[in-house]
Parts: structure tokens; C-alpha cells; sequence
């Protein structure tokens, strides 16, 4: 790392809003199995600051002149990562920047100064940035592969005339030519149209240039290319490609037919492609293709088909959907699953949707039934409750921890016998489990355990009470929700065996082999449940030594539950980057 000696300044802070709730891990399986003991209660973490030293900036903007053209790129990309992370006050550092990109003798240097100012957003600097794409000495694409989507971004109008002439140029340079053609589209410059239609029929230009011009034009022209269109639809794949792709924007009925022929192509690439136009001009139309379409093998097609049945609502596309539950592709699965939510929102559909999703956990596929159990819960249908406890055993994990989920969401005091039956059955099974499953076993005992918390269900007691020893060899959630749930077993009413046995576990810091840090927390908020006044040195001590982690927003929650007061708020954790090629030398 080097180093220069600069007297000592103020810093400049950034300073985060104090008292911001600590955010749940992220949940599992796209956010659907969740753990809302993450949230209950939601602590309050300690504020943060990041404060960046003011001796960088006329430091780096020195290295930015020195005749090293390693130092001026690190320079530069310091730039670069500071602005990324919040530096204020750069803004006059946008011209020795632009100086870099037009004047620089290193082509590294002046592609990172060109990366900069679109980092910085520095649209003022357009101008220089199109000349140094156009200028001989960068060589290659880079260049003007780095600047144009900044530049088509901007809507800088000057570009277009450039860009128009590398089209017309094209086998000077066919990837800048390319990258122009994507900017045109971009801008919507009406001018490239004809330019652009030539390339996309040319049969004697190269497919990937053709298939570029394609996807261009049919984002600018709204009509006038059905004629070119139906002179490349009976070519081969790659032609029927370029003929969805030049009609994306035709909404024409003339274009609609020869987009309902392409959508039912024989190769699925084109056929999915002319699906989702269709898709934009009238979900309806592919609704009416929707049946046979969706025995396609390519899963993009379903897919298609299930974002039009999204849209249309009717029991024929309520009860097609429900099929798509069990589909083999997860995107097309969960798009299902989200349209039945959606639709179930709405009064009239709502009975077609139960209809379809008690249907739906009748059938036998794993995947159908995953998703059936996801949505149970997400509606919160409980008259499904009485077959998902039929699930809890099923092969499958993954139908097995959905359904865990739904019964907790669903909260049907019926169910626990069967739910704690389940449990004994995991907590029995998991000692001698292989890695892998063991897990899975883990994330259904969660569930479980955070439901019989949730619903105060005292004969889940003696299985949880198994999960609080750190040598017992359960999985680490299973043993936090445990810990979660006896605490909400035994909120307002002190349990002396409990209450030493948390004391225990959150005091567990021993070097080589800690407690898991969520069994501390939980621990630490259950002595606060119970109002374990005898604990409040070990909350106190534990506040004190990691005030600004989960566990210690956990003991000042707990003292504040016991005592009535809240504990002095903990100091700002101040972060000070200096991961950079150059740093002062402090005193």
C-alpha cells in the first residue's frame, strides 16, 4: 500500500437514521417460508456512520496527474469505488476526470475515467464522452461499448447521428455498429428505421447483426414492417426470430395473425418470443391458445401462457392455472401460485380459486402440492387445514416444510395434535440424520415450534425443552425457535429452570465452540419475557459488551420489558474505509 504524510482535518460523515429496526435474515424459498421470530420483537439496532477521510480526495486527485499510469488508474477507480459507497462533495472531480478520458495517454485510464463519469451520472460530461467513443486512438469496442448505453440513457440526441453512421458502416466495425444499433432503439430515433429494417432482411448479413437489427427496429417502428415481415416468416428459425422481433411494437390485425402463426412454431424460441409480443398487445389472445399451449415442452412458452392467464380470471383460466401448479419449471409454478393469490383478492373469483386449490392438494405431484400448501397459507384458507396435517409426513422436503409453514399461518388450534406429533417424530429422527436432512428436519421443526409458540401451546413443552442444550445436536434454527417459543410459553410468569438454563445460553461465548448467536438472542428476549429480574446483570453485562449486534438489542429489550427503562442508547458504530492503493500516513 503506499502512503503520503498529510496533516490531520476533519472527516466528513455520513450518518444513518438512529433507531432503524434490525432486518430479518432473508427468508427461504423466495421470501414464502418465513420466520417471523426474526420480528418478534423487532430491536433496534445501533445507529451507523460512515465517515470518509477529506485528505482523499485532493490526494487522489494529485496521483490523478502523476506520470505512473498505474497510479492515475488506481486513482481514478478510488473515484469511483467512494462514490459507490456515499463520499459527498465530488462533484469537482468531474473535470479532471473528463481531462483523463480526452487527454490521457493510457487507454485504461481513459475507459475507467469514461466508467467514472457514469458513475457519477455526470451528464455534463456527454459531449467528451461521445468524442472519445468516436476518437481513433481507442482502439477496439471498449470504449464505445462502455459509453453508449450511458449516453442512450441520457437521451443525448447528438449520439444519434453518430450512431446512424456506424449502421451505414457496418462492416467497418460490426460490435460498435451492434452497440449502435441498441442506442438507436433506445432513443427511439425514428430516422434508423429504414437503416435498420435493410440490415434485419439482409440474408447476407451475419444472423447475430441481423437479429440486432431486428429487436431495434421492431422497438422503434409501431407499423409498416408487416410486408418485410411476411418475406421472412417462412424462412428458416432464425428468420421467423427476426420476423417476431421487428413486429414487437405492431399491434395491427394484420400483424396479430402472423404473430398467432409464429406462436405456435415449431421452434420454441420463436414461438415464446411471438407469445409475449401477443402478450402486450392482448393477454386475451394467447388466453385462447392457452390450452394446448401449455403441454409445450419449453417451459418459456408456459411461461407465457401463464403470465396471459394472469390476466384473464375465468374459471377456465383459474382451473388452468391450478394445473400450472405442478408444473416442471419453478417460474412458471410460482407465476401460478402468484395469479391464484392475486385473483383470490377479488370477491367474485375468490370461490373458483378455494375450488381449484382444494382440487389442487387432492392430486399427488410433489410440486403441485408445495405450491398448493404455499398458498393455502398465503390465503389463509382454513378449511384446507385438515388435509395439509395429511402432508406433514409426505416424502418429499419440500412439501413437507411448505406445509409446516401454511398450518403455522393458518394458526387452526385443531391441528396441533398432529403438528406436535410431527414434531416428536423430527425431534426422535434428527440425532442420526445425515447432514442434509438433518437440515430439512431443522427448518420443519422451526416452523412447528414457532406456531406452537405463537398459539401458546404448553404440551409442545417437552419436546422444545429438549432443543436448549448446545450438545443436543439439533439444528440451530430448530434450537432458536425453541428457545423463541418457551419464551412466549412462559411470557409474564417467571420459570426458574428456564430462566437459568437462558442465562446459560447467552452467557455461552467460550472461544473455540460459542452458542449459536440466534439461540443467545432468543435466549436473552425470553429472560425478558418472563421478567427474569435475577438476569439483569447478565443482560446488563451483555448490553454492555456487544452493544451494537443482535444480541445486545436483545438485552437492552430484555431490561427494558423487565425494568420499565430503557437503557442509554449505544454509541454510532463509525466506519472508517481505507481499503484503498492510497491512504494517508497518519501521526
Amino acid at each position: 500500500m503506499r502512503v503520503l504524510l498529510f496533516s490531520a482535518l476533519p472527516v466528513f460523515p455520513m450518518v444513518a437514521a438512529w433507531a432503524q429496526p434490525l432486518g430479518p435474515i432473508e427468508p427461504e424459498d423466495g421470501g414464502l417460508i418465513d420466520l417471523p421470530m426474526l420480528r418478534d420483537p423487532v430491536l433496534t439496532a445501533a445507529p451507523r456512520t460512515v465517515e470518509f477521510d477529506p485528505r482523499f480526495k485532493p490526494m487522489w486527485l494529485l496521483a490523478m496527474d502523476r506520470p505512473e499510469f498505474d497510479l492515475r488508474l488506481d486513482a481514478v477507480k478510488a473515484f469511483i469505488k467512494v462514490r459507490e459507497e456515499g463520499m459527498p462533495d465530488l462533484d469537482d472531480v468531474v473535470p479532471a476526470l473528463v481531462d483523463r478520458l480526452s487527454n490521457d495517454e493510457n487507454i485504461k485510464v481513459r475507459l475507467a475515467a469514461a466508467e467514472a463519469l457514469i458513475a457519477f451520472d455526470a451528464r455534463q460530461a456527454a459531449e467528451p464522452m461521445l468524442a472519445a467513443a468516436q476518437a481513433p486512438h481507442n482502439i477496439g469496442a471498449g470504449m464505445s461499448l462502455t459509453v453508449d448505453p450511458a449516453l442512450a440513457a441520457w437521451g443525448y440526441a447528438s449520439a444519434a447521428p453518430v450512431w446512424m453512421r456506424r449502421v451505414e458502416e457496418i462492416d467497418a466495425d460490426p460490435i460498435r455498429a451492434a452497440s449502435a444499433m441498441r442506442s438507436l432503439a433506445a432513443v427511439n430515433a425514428a430516422e434508423a428505421i429504414e437503416p435498420l429494417r435493410a440490415v434485419a432482411t439482409d440474408p447476407d448479413r451475419r444472423i447475430d447483426l441481423r437479429l440486432e437489427a431486428g429487436r431495434a427496429v421492431g422497438a422503434i417502428a409501431k407499423q409498416g414492417l408487416i410486408e418485410p415481415a411476411r418475406g421472412l416468416a417462412d424462412g428458416d428459425r432464425l428468420d421467423r426470430q427476426i420476423t417476431v422481433a421487428m413486429l414487437a411494437s405492431h399491434t395491427d390485425a394484420d400483424a396479430v395473425a402472423l404473430l398467432k402463426t409464429l406462436a405456435v412454431d415449431d421452434d420454441p424460441a420463436t414461438a415464446a418470443a411471438a407469445l409475449a409480443v401477443l402478450n402486450t398487445i392482448d393477454p386475451a389472445i394467447v388466453v385462447g391458445m392457452a390450452e394446448s399451449l401449455t403441454a409445450r415442452e419449453d417451459a418459456n412458452v408456459r411461461y407465457q401462457v401463464t403470465e396471459a392467464l394472469a390476466s384473464d380470471g375465468s374459471d377456465e383460466s383459474i382451473a388452468l392455472l391450478g394445473s400450472l401448479l405442478d408444473d416442471r419449471s419453478v417460474a412458471v409454478r410460482n407465476r401460478a401460485r402468484e395469479a391464484l393469490a392475486a385473483f383470490d383478492a377479488k370477491p367474485d373469483r375468490r370461490d373458483a380459486v378455494r375450488a381449484e386449490l382444494a382440487a389442487a392438494l387432492r392430486r399427488d405431484g410433489w410440486r403441485g402440492l408445495e405450491q398448493s400448501a404455499l398458498l393455502a397459507g398465503i390465503l389463509d384458507d382454513k378449511s384446507t387445514a385438515e388435509r395439509l396435517t395429511q402432508l406433514l409426513d409426505r416424502e418429499r422436503a419440500e412439501v413437507r416444510l411448505a406445509t409446516a409453514a401454511a398450518l403455522r399461518q393458518l394458526a387452526v388450534p385443531e391441528t396441533l395434535p398432529d403438528m406436535l406429533t410431527r414434531a416428536e417424530v423430527l425431534t426422535d429422527a434428527s440425532p442420526d440424520a445425515a447432514p442434509g436432512q438433518s437440515a430439512a428436519f431443522g427448518r420443519e421443526t422451526t416452523q412447528l415450534f414457532m406456531a406452537f409458540g405463537e398459539m401458546g401451546y404448553e404440551p409442545a413443552e417437552p419436546v422444545m425443552k429438549q432443543y436448549i442444550p448446545k450438545d443436543s445436536g439439533f439444528d440451530g434454527h430448530a434450537r432458536s425457535a425453541a428457545v423463541y417459543a418457551l419464551g412466549k410459553l412462559y411470557e409474564g410468569r417467571l420459570n426458574g429452570e428456564y430462566a437459568d438454563a437462558f442465562r446459560g445460553r447467552l452467557s455461552d461465548i467460550t472461544p473455540m465452540d460459542p452458542e449459536y448467536e440466534l439461540v443467545r438472542r432468543f435466549a436473552a428476549i425470553g429472560l425478558g419475557r418472563m421478567g427474569a429480574r435475577g438476569a439483569l446483570g447478565t443482560l446488563n453485562g451483555f448490553a454492555d459488551k456487544e452493544p451494537n449486534g443482535d444480541v445486545g438489542s436483545a438485552c437492552r429489550w430484555a431490561i427494558e420489558r423487565i425494568t420499565g427503562e430503557a437503557p442509554a442508547a449505544p454509541e454510532p458504530i463509525v466506519s472508517r474505509p481505507r481499503d484503498f492503493f492510497l491512504v494517508p500516513l497518519d501521526d
